[in-house]
């Protein structure tokens, strides 16, 4: 299974994600059951993404309280279409306080991380899953559960850096046990989770829980990470980082 692409530092393309369903993966699905999120990069070397000093998976995670955060404000939080329709990093004016309470619909927030950034519907069609070209947005897989749902896993996935810009996730493999994840549908209904895992995974072995739609509820948000491999003349990040938490009441 592949997900494919993204851009770091350096690099023109990369707004598409795509998971083609390959025969030549099939017995790593089988073995390993696994996924794989790719990330193709072009222009000038980039550095390595990246990646969590100890990785962690925690049974009954404590949230760690933190709700309140100072965070870059996000053109979409503005009236302005222009500044929305922008692919370049928002050049803020002022920060932005932000607490579960004030976001918007179609939002995640990570308080302990200063994430802050819009959520954008996306789905796998003919093998592709266009990510969000805009580096202060994440694709949200509208063919995992959706966000209000009580079992099974929404899927998140954003750049960790884009032709240069830090990505909404680039602060993603910096998560603590317990972090609060918050997130919000296109109504604003929010839903808490709480980090349970945060772990760093090959490409060629992301586990196949991350694209269940049933099982137990989980959030998974995924960025790239790792040094930079070349593939048949492209190159990409190696690895991928991938958050887990599971819901909570705080």
């Amino acid at each position: 299974m592949w997900v494919s692409r993204c851009a770091p530092a350096g690099s023109t393309d990369g707004a598409a994600l795509r998971r083609t369903v390959l025969v030549v993966l099939a017995a790593l699905l089988v073995l390993g059951g696994g996924g794989v999120i790719w990330w193709s990069m072009s222009g000038e070397d980039p550095v390595a993404a990246p990646v969590p000093r100890q990785t962690f998976a925690v049974s009954e995670p404590t949230p760690d309280g933190t709700r309140t955060a100072t965070v870059t404000p996000i053109p979409d939080d503005s009236s302005s279409t222009s500044a929305a329709t922008s692919t370049s990093a928002p050049t803020p004016s002022s920060e932005l306080v932000m607490s579960p309470d004030d976001m918007g619909p179609d939002r995640i927030y990570v308080p302990s991380l200063g994430v802050y950034a819009s959520l954008t519907s996306v789905r796998f069609s003919g093998g592709d899953l266009t990510i969000p070209r805009e580096p202060w947005r994440v694709g949200l897989d509208i063919d995992s559960s959706p966000i209000t749902a009580s079992v099974g896993t929404t899927l998140l996935a954003g750049h960790v850096d884009l032709s240069g810009t830090p990505g909404a996730l680039v602060q993603l493999a910096q998560a603590e046990p317990g972090a609060l994840v918050y997130v919000t549908d296109g109504e604003g209904v929010r839903r808490s989770f709480v980090t349970s895992s945060l772990q760093r995974y090959s490409k060629v072995s992301l586990p196949r829980s991350i694209f269940a739609v049933d099982g137990p509820r989980q959030l998974v948000v995924v960025t790239c990470g790792g040094p930079v491999i070349s593939i048949d003349g492209e190159r990409h990040y190696r690895d991928n980082v991938v958050l887990t938490a599971v819901p909570t009441s705080a």
